[in-house]
This record gives C-alpha cells, structure tokens and sequence, in this order.
C-alpha cells in the first residue's frame, strides 16, 4: 500500500512538474484583486472622472436642449421610458434593475418649468436619494400594484407630449407614431462632462481588451473568454452590452456569431460595446496565434484602407449617406466591391450601441461633437472603433488612447493620416 502511495505521488509530481514547464502561467487580471484598487470604493458619481458639480452642470445643460427641442416641436412635455435615455437626462443616474431591458421601471416628465420622476413606491426612495438628488426632481409615486398610466394622468391631461416609448404613448392613449422624440437633436454635441467620461470609458475599453488579449490562449473557449471580457468590465461597473468572442472559422464566416462555446485555436474576437453613464463605446480587436493564413493577412493590409476613408468623410456637413458611399468606393478599390451588403458599416452612437445605422443615401447630417462607431469588415478581419468628429473634421479616438499598446498601422485618406488598430499576433500561447 505505502509502496502504491509512493508511486501515485512521484506520478503526480511529474504531472504537475510537467505542466509547469509547458505553458507559463497566464499574466494576471485587475479583477483577481478584488480590494487593492482605491477607485473602485463606493462612488455613485465618480469624483475620479467627474465630479458632483459638474454632473449638475451637465444635467442643467441637457435640461436646456430639451426644452428648446420641445419649444420648437410646439410640444409641452417629454416622458422618458428607456434606461439610456434616464441615464444620459440625468447625467449618469441608472435605474438598471432588470439589465436584459431597455425599459427603465421608472418615468421621467420634463415639461417647460417641472421635473418629475413618476415610480411605484418600490423604485422612489432609492432613486430619489441615490440618481436624481440635488437636479430639481419631485416625485411621483404609486403603490407597487397600482397604475403608471394612472398616476402619469394629472401631469400629461391637456398636454402636447412626446415620447421616447411608443408603447408607453400609446399606453397613455397617445398616437406613438405622431408622438415620437428624436434624441439625435439633443444628443450633439456632447457635453464637456461626456468627452470626461466618454474618455475614460474608452481607456478603459482599450485597456481590458489588451489585459484579455494577453491571457487568452488556445484551448480556451469562446464562453470561457466572454467570461474573461465580462468580469474585467463588471469589476469597473461597465456593462458590457454586447461580447463577441467567437473564434478561428466562426468569426471569419459570420458577421454576427455570438458565443456558442467553440474550442479557441489560432483566431479570436474581442468584440465589445459597453456603457456605463448613459454612454456607450464599441470597439473590436482580434488575436492570432501563429502566422495567419495567405487570405486572412490580405484582408488584414487592405482592411484600414476602408477604415480610413471612412473617418476622412465623415466631417461636419457631410452625411451618413455619403460616408457609406465612401466605404463603398473604398471596398471596390481593394478587391472587395461587395462586402459592405455582408454587413452593416456602422453609424452614430450614444446610449444605444447605435442610434442609427448609415444606410445608402442617408441624409442625416454629421455635427460637430457627434460620436461614431464604423465597423467596416473584411472577409474575417472587422475594424471598429469609437470616435468624436471635431469642428475641422478631424477625429478624437475614444477607444484608441495614445496610451494603448495594440498594434496598428498609419493610412493616410483625405489629406489626414489615421492610426488603425490591426491583428495582434502571438506566436506562442505563453507569449
């Protein structure tokens, strides 16, 4: 028996010896340290990125486009029922009880002198003291069990009002589609306080993915990657709306492939939009282990290309539209005439990981202070990154800091040279 026990020892021994020696130990995440990180104490309103005061001021300045809006909409009051559009009104208030929806439980009534939040007796107390103290707010409550319809009565009877809802216009016996409120108008330029935060929340993007990027390894899982994507946002209180992490044939054959569980081998995607603040960044980065194949390596040279032009005709005046015409010319240019049709090229971006999608002709025009989220793909590869438009129509990468330590390379288009990320190749899994 001793001389059994003797062997299973010696055997584990050279086991555990033998799996040291052959894969270094992953580099470690933020996350492993749950209580060493100072800026992750209790803030509701973060003073490292933004302080109290100048949320309010924000809060102020955004109070001011709306009600301007709905003066020269000929419109007295604005119901606001979705969780972004609360988040961008307040200024970073959240109410994101049930996370897999894009209702909040609550309601917000701007009208020309008053500002109501209208909530069951479950949702007040909290959001009252915790989201919207100190901006002016009264409030409105109904018992759990009673009615919103019923209590948002007495502030909207006789009113002309709009909505971010439909089915809460037509709830409240309102025609959703003569009662719409488009928040593009609001929206841009974004504030002083959002180029803070959305800053920050593009650093951070950047620098989770290049912490993932370096842990990965084959023989992971798509889900276990997803699961490392996740808990790095979470652990900054970013939700990480969307997570593509799908691998090697899966990305390269669709656009869209969300995790499924596949066995990670050569080729993976980081693929990511993420809020936090009513903001919302989207950015991609893809990793290769070993030398990618001959087709995959000309996609990748001749994939910045479209990136480029893009952001070269996407300046204030222009359209949607003529960015996609853009993109198109691009694609036929490099060998690619008809991939734009295999995907949508991206568009504007806010609170949604995008308000709107450029579609041909598209008439929609491009301001000054507009964030934008252009995805161009190529068979396999996608370019994606989240972007400010400035007065001379130059661009602020928000989630291409010059802190970032990815790969890119330098393409000029339209008299600007443009930095695009490219693919991160790791020749060993330990490397």
């Amino acid at each position: 028996m001793k001389r059994g026990l003797l062997a299973l020892t010696a055997t584990y021994a050279v086991i555990s010896l033998a799996g040291s020696v052959r894969a270094a130990d992953p580099p470690k995440l933020p996350s492993d340290d749950l209580f060493g990180n100072p800026q992750r104490s209790f803030h509701r309103f973060d003073d490292f990125v933004f302080t109290a005061r100048e949320r309010r001021t924000e809060a102020t300045e955004k109070l001011v486009r709306v009600r301007k809006a709905l003066s020269s909409a000929k419109l007295d009051a604005l119901v606001i029922g979705t969780e972004h559009n609360l988040d961008w009104i307040s200024a970073g208030g959240k109410d994101n009880v049930v996370w897999a929806q894009r209702e909040a439980p609550v309601k917000v009534v701007v009208t020309a002198d008053k500002l109501y939040l209208v909530a069951n007796n479950i949702e007040t107390p909290r959001v009252m003291t915790e989201e919207l103290a100190g901006l002016g707010y009264e409030s409105i409550a109904f018992p759990w069990h009673g009615s919103e319809v019923d209590a948002l009565k007495p502030i909207l009877r006789g009113k002309r009002v709009a909505f971010d809802l439909p089915a809460t216009a037509a709830e409240n016996g309102f025609d959703p589609a003569r009662s719409s409120f488009d928040f593009a108008e609001v929206y841009y330029p974004i504030t002083s306080g959002e180029m803070k935060k959305y800053r920050w929340l593009g650093k951070k993007t950047s620098e989770i993915l290049e912490q993932v990027a370096d842990v990965v390894r084959p023989g992971m899982s798509e889900r276990d990657v997803q699961y490392l994507l996740a808990r790095e946002f979470w652990y900054w209180d970013i939700f990480p709306t969307v997570i593509l992490s799908a691998v090697d044939e899966r990305f390269k054959t669709y656009r869209h492939p969300v995790v499924v569980g596949a066995k990670l081998r050569n080729y993976v995607a980081l693929n990511i939009c993420a809020r936090r603040w009513g903001l919302t960044v989207s950015t991609t980065r893809l990793v290769q282990f070993g030398t990618p194949d001959p087709s995959l390596k000309r996609a990748w040279d001749n994939g910045p290309k479209v990136q480029a032009a893009m952001w070269a005709a996407s300046r204030p005046g222009k359209t949607l539209g003529d960015v996609l015409a853009a993109a198109q010319k691009s694609y036929r240019e490099i060998g690619f005439a008809e991939e734009w049709r295999l995907h949508h090229q991206g568009g504007m971006i806010m609170g949604q990981e995008r308000l709107y999608l450029a579609a041909p002709g598209d008439k929609r025009k491009i301001v000054p202070g507009m964030v934008l989220a252009w995805n161009p793909t190529v068979q396999g590869t996608k370019f994606e990154d989240t972007v400010m438009i400035k007065d001379d129509g130059s661009i602020e990468n928000f989630t291409l800091p010059s802190s970032s330590r990815w790969p890119t390379v330098d393409v000029s288009a339209g008299g600007r040279k443009y930095r695009i990320p490219v693919l991160k190749v790791r020749t060993t899994p330990s490397e």
